[in-house]
């Protein structure tokens, strides 16, 4: 991991987020939707090299320089519409383990294998070496913060005596994630029944010795 990687995730732990934009005339919230959706777009179709700011100005619609008002550079342009389109909305806890997790796999599976998030991805890695931030800028938002809610899942789950406490967390949270990688990967088309598929393997590895049917709904948000 290079100094400029362990400097951005560091930032991320703390909770610093750094908002590029500039000063100037008060900014109009459509025009930083259509920005962002362009940049986000033009990624995905064209790479990092085809996402510039002429590109996005004239797919957007606006002027460069309503570009320019909001950011320093392209690299700031696209990290951070990266930051506002793919960053992941708080799931529901209904204390019922089993149910928040095909929901949690479902949302993972669902933003994972569109083909915009995929394509996203790609162009990301693509320029890890020259542009680390636009993969980091994607990990920070749109992969961290969701292992971090399904490893919590688990947590709970634990606690709730629903999944064995003797297994490594970790490792369960890369076999979530990796049902939708893998599926990706291997070209197969659609979800199907694949979350409640994968929720059930999943299940009869961790379950602990309470089964979820009876886990009491007590389950209290702030614990």
């Amino acid at each position: 991991m290079t100094m400029t990687e362990v400097a951005l995730m560091v930032s991320w732990y703390s909770n610093e987020r750094r908002r590029p934009f500039g000063a100037g005339r008060p900014r109009s919230q459509a025009a930083d939707d259509s920005i962002q959706d362009a940049a986000l777009a033009l990624l995905a179709e064209r790479g990092y090299d085809g996402t510039t700011i002429g590109a996005v100005a004239a797919r957007a619609g606006v002027g460069t320089k309503t570009i320019y008002r909001r950011y320093v550079n392209r690299e700031e342009m696209i990290t951070d519409a990266i930051e506002q389109g793919l960053a992941i909305k708080e799931l529901p806890n209904t204390g019922d383990v089993l149910a928040d997790l095909r929901r949690m796999l479902d949302h993972i599976v669902a933003s994972t294998n569109g083909p915009m998030a995929t394509q996203i991805l790609a162009a990301a890695l693509v320029v890890e070496r020259r542009h680390p931030e636009v993969l980091m800028a994607l990990r920070r938002v749109g992969v961290w913060p969701r292992r971090k809610l399904l490893r919590g899942l688990l947590e709970r789950g634990v606690r709730k005596g629903v999944v064995r406490d003797d297994i490594d967390l970790d490792a369960v949270v890369d076999l979530a994630w990796g049902v939708a990688f893998a599926r990706q990967a291997a070209g197969v088309r659609g979800r199907g029944d694949l979350v409640e598929q994968a929720v059930d393997v999943l299940m009869r590895g961790i379950n602990g010795p309470q089964s979820v049917s009876e886990v009491e709904m007590d389950y209290d948000v702030g614990e």
